[in-house]
């Protein structure tokens, strides 16, 4: 097979198109919430207005957020800033955008109680994580469970997302970051890009830290992220 090999600016620009249609996709399914709970005589309830609001805006923020850190990446070498970030709040949002833009409420978070912050820009480790969280939930069998757990070690954050899906082919694995390469075993089964995985390391790179895979095929895949604090 040949691999395609793309620039880093290709890469960054085609990952940017990939990841806005996640917020595109949930802003579709919150319009599709209110459309519901003004059907019949025109009221809803109010808590589930607010929340479908509350979506299409921090959905639209995001794509905004998206863009203009394309364009500051197009006039500098440096990307966007790093701020104080509460890993809690970024994985929420991950998860709020990927059951809101899939319909599947079944990712399960564990993490310590105590608050985990870090020098991070939330809008790029967000993308990294709907990316994944998107793959465990696309390739694992309906209804099964997809697991977080995030861990601090002091020097370092780690979030591990695993699911019970399909693998990887142990063949496969070292092809799947060079942008529009699938695992052979989900071409044919199932709709995608191959840019996800490629994005997501790439964001998380840009932040200073890793994105790893471990896969047996028909057992299940877990992807760590680490981020240095």
């Amino acid at each position: 097979m040949v691999t395609p090999v793309m620039c880093e600016g290709q890469l960054e620009l085609a990952g940017l198109i990939h990841d806005l249609r996640n917020p595109l996709t949930a802003i579709h399914g919150y319009a599709q919430v209110l459309r519901l709970s003004l059907d019949g005589d025109g009221e809803a309830p109010v808590a589930s207005v607010e929340r479908a609001v509350s979506g299409i805006l921090i959905s639209a923020t995001r794509m905004t957020a998206m863009l203009e850190d394309m364009l500051a990446s197009s006039r500098t070498s440096i990307g966007g800033d790093s701020t104080s970030s509460s890993l809690a709040a970024i994985l929420d949002l991950a998860i709020d955008q990927v059951e809101q833009a899939t319909g599947q409420r079944r990712v399960h978070l564990v993490q310590s109680g105590r608050p985990i912050t870090g020098a991070w820009d939330g809008v790029k480790v967000v993308r990294a994580l709907v990316n994944v969280l998107d793959n465990a939930l696309k390739y694992s069998p309906d209804g099964a469970p997809v697991l977080v757990t995030a861990r601090d070690d002091g020097a370092e954050v780690e979030v591990a997302i695993r699911d019970q899906g399909i693998g990887i082919p142990e063949a496969d694995l070292p092809l799947l970051f060079h942008g529009f390469v699938r695992a052979s075993n989900a071409r044919d089964r199932f709709a995608g890009t191959g840019l996800g995985l490629a994005s997501s390391r790439q964001l998380v790179e840009s932040q200073g830290g890793s994105l790893e895979i471990a896969s047996v095929e028909d057992c299940g895949t877990t992807v760590t992220i680490r981020l240095p604090r």
